[in-house]
């Protein structure tokens, strides 16, 4: 499996992405997902995406589709991770081998499904979801919107469970990625090798750290 992006789970409407755009990065196109009740604000970088989420229907997230990826619950409870690791395979034939249900959310046309991990119950993890093997990664994103100079080199995941699922354990192999145990919820990117430097956090909003 390849990581794909990061999403967080955020309060409506997503203020806190000014603070990504205050140290230099491009915010791209959104998106609203029927039957889900979210909708996003997103930053491209170089192979990589931190995206934003955040209900905007109580009800529709609640009862549609999408209601059994609990991001409403994951919303509102405090000790929920706001967080979800997003995978691809290298081939549209392969099927992920994490434990999974298959979610056919409303505004995918066809029979295209996301490969969600069996911990998505448990809300203290983070979600696990391997994208469509058949949906191609975009590469139509107009260089205004790319930040093509900040290239992802890291990334590490507090979750504060003792022991992982078996779904979690299997996200441990992930090229790039980190997960640690028995710590509160917390999510560091590392764009660039920190080559410059600098660093944001953006708690109380989100337990997130940028260091480029």
């Amino acid at each position: 499996m390849l990581l794909d992006h990061i999403f967080m789970i955020t309060e409506p409407g997503a203020a806190v992405a000014n603070e990504l755009i205050d140290i230099g990065l491009v915010e791209g196109t959104s998106n609203t997902h029927p039957g889900q009740g979210t909708a996003n604000r997103r930053f491209f970088l170089n192979g990589f995406t931190i995206e934003l989420l955040y209900i905007d229907d109580v009800n529709e997230a609640q009862t549609g589709a999408g209601k059994d990826l609990k991001l409403y619950q994951r919303s509102r409870a405090v000790n929920a991770s706001p967080f979800g690791i997003v995978v691809r395979v290298p081939e549209k034939t392969q099927t992920p081998t994490f434990p999974h249900w298959l979610y056919f959310p409303d505004y995918f046309k066809g029979v295209m499904s996301f490969h969600v991990g069996e911990n998505s119950e448990q809300l203290e993890e983070p979600l696990c979801i391997c994208m469509p093997p058949q949906l191609p990664k975009a590469s139509n994103i107009p260089d205004e919107l790319l930040n093509s100079d900040w290239t992802l080199t890291q990334v590490e995941v507090d979750i504060p469970v003792p022991n992982p699922s078996p779904t979690l354990q299997c996200f441990e192999i992930l090229d790039g990625l980190t997960l640690r145990y028995n710590k509160p919820h917390h999510l560091a990117l590392t764009i660039n090798n920190r080559k410059s430097g600098n660093e944001v956090h953006l708690a109380p909003r989100l337990p997130v750290s940028l260091f480029w």
